[in-house]
Order: structure tokens, then sequence, then C-alpha cells
């Protein structure tokens, strides 16, 4: 047998080497990104189980009500930052109220319209073309009061018919049930049509609306803190808008029933990680 002691040319080497280089380097980038990703996941698991907890321990602080209403904490845990804000929330007002062994938060909606033209948003109070009132007449029956006091029984799931009809540009008649209202000097070209049912009672109503293609008629359907109607819209024809989540002035503003807005945001190497948005009800 011819032994040979010949080992590898330059060429060969060069070779290998650089078979190995093509090898190793995909290699070692997938172990640095997997490693990276573990890395990330594990800071992005930590920072929610962080976030969890500082909301839960803002949400049952005894009180959360700082100089203007507004509450910031800055902390650090376990080499994360946690910036905590607990903001007095505006657009959320709400009232308690007791059913059986519950508490139920209702959010209410101002009686104010906004109308947005040429991208300027105002406010204006509402004027009203025809009302109509569900009073509670005892336990078990709901009435229907007109505007001229008289008053008409309902019954559960009955319907109520509103119709409105144009005579000119500037006279309608608006009928609940039939019994008929005249409205005058209203300038079609200019106003909405706006009919206000106040809900005071106890039973589930449908409601049918038929009204004109123009304008349009809004329907602000307005409870009261202790009312429990429920409007099932059956059927409606011509620009018809239903407004709900409206209440009266039964319903107080007060602070003590404020809703606050937590945001946790929770931060690593100021790079945010993960922020957490929940409601605080102040009683």
């Amino acid at each position: 047998m011819i032994k040979s002691n010949k080992g590898l040319t330059l060429v060969e080497l060069i070779v290998s080497l650089a078979i190995l280089g093509i090898i190793i380097v995909p290699l070692s980038t997938f172990f640095v990104n997997t490693i990276k990703i573990n890395k990330d996941s594990e800071d992005r698991l930590k920072a929610n189980q962080l976030a969890e907890k500082y909301i839960e321990k803002t949400k049952f602080s005894d009180s959360i009500v700082h100089e203007n209403n507004k509450l910031t904490i800055n902390t650090s845990d376990n080499g994360f930052t946690i910036d905590t804000t607990a903001q007095h929330n505006d657009s959320v007002v709400t009232y308690k109220k007791d059913e059986g062994d519950f508490v139920v938060y209702k959010k209410v909606e101002t009686l104010k319209h906004k109308i947005k033209e040429e991208d300027k948003s105002e406010e204006r109070s509402i004027t009203y073309h025809g009302e109509m009132k569900i009073e509670k007449d005892n336990d078990t029956q709901d009435k229907i009061v007109f505007e001229d006091n008289t008053e008409e029984y309902i019954e559960e799931n009955e319907t109520i018919k509103i119709d409105v009809q144009k005579y000119s540009d500037t006279e309608i008649t608006i009928a609940f049930n039939n019994k008929k209202k005249t409205v005058n000097n209203i300038d079609l070209s200019n106003e909405d049509i706006n009919i206000k049912l106040n809900c005071n009672g106890n039973k589930k109503i449908n409601l049918q609306v038929s009204s004109l293609n123009e304008p349009k008629t809004n329907i602000y359907i307005i409870n009261s803190k202790d009312s429990n109607n429920e409007m099932i819209i059956e059927k409606s024809i011509g620009k018809v808008y239903i407004h709900k989540n409206i209440y009266d002035n039964t319903v107080a503003k007060e602070e003590n029933n404020w809703v606050y807005k937590i945001t946790i945001t929770v931060q690593k190497n100021n790079r945010e990680i993960t922020k957490l948005v929940a409601l605080k009800k102040i009683d």
C-alpha cells in the first residue's frame, strides 16, 4: 500500500475556510437573533405583568384624586420604568343605579348638539319642535303624556307611532299616535326637525317613525335617573336619526361619581414596551 504524506494545499485550505465562513455567518446571525427575540419576549412578558400589577394597584387604591384631579407617578421596578397617570375623564360622566344586588353605572351624554360646518365644531342648545313623555302610572302600567296633558296608557312591547308631515316650507305637523301638533315658523331649508321623548317608565316600547327626506329629523330619547324604558326602533321612513344614552337633569355630575382614565406605560432603556389603559370609578 502506498501512503501519501502530502497535506492540504493552500488552495484547499482557502476553499475550506470559505465554505466554513458561508455556513458560520448565517448560523451565528440566527443564534444572535434567537437570543434577541427570546430576550424581547421575556421583557415584554415581564412588562405586561408589571403593567397589570400597577393597573390593579391604582384601581384599588383608596384615592387617586390629586391636584387638578390628575395623578402622575414615575417609579422603577426590576429594571423597568413605570409611568402611571390617572386623569379625570371628562367624556365619561356616570351615575349609580341600584338594580337588585347590582350597582349599574350608566354613561351620560350631553344635551348639546354638535354642528360641524367647514371643519369648525360648535355647540348649540336644541330647539324641540315636538315632545312626548312616558311616565310610570304604577308598578305595572306606563302612560304617554302628550303636550296638551292628555294621557294614553301603554302596555309592554306596544308600538308608538311618530308621523311628520310637511305643509309648506315653514309649516309641519307632528303626530304622536295620531295626536297632532302644528308647528309654524320653521325654516325647513336651514333647520333640522327635533323631537324629544322623555322616558321615565318601565316598559319596553317599539317606535315607528315616518318623516321627511329633507331636512333630517332627530329623535332624542332622554331618560331620567329612574327610567327603565327600552326603545326598540321597529321602523323608520325618511331621513331619521335616533339619539340615545341621553339623560335629563335628574342625573347630577357629582365629583364623587367621576371616572378616571388610568394609563400605565412600561419602558426599558427609554423604549416603550407596553401600555395598558383602564377606567377607575370613584365612589
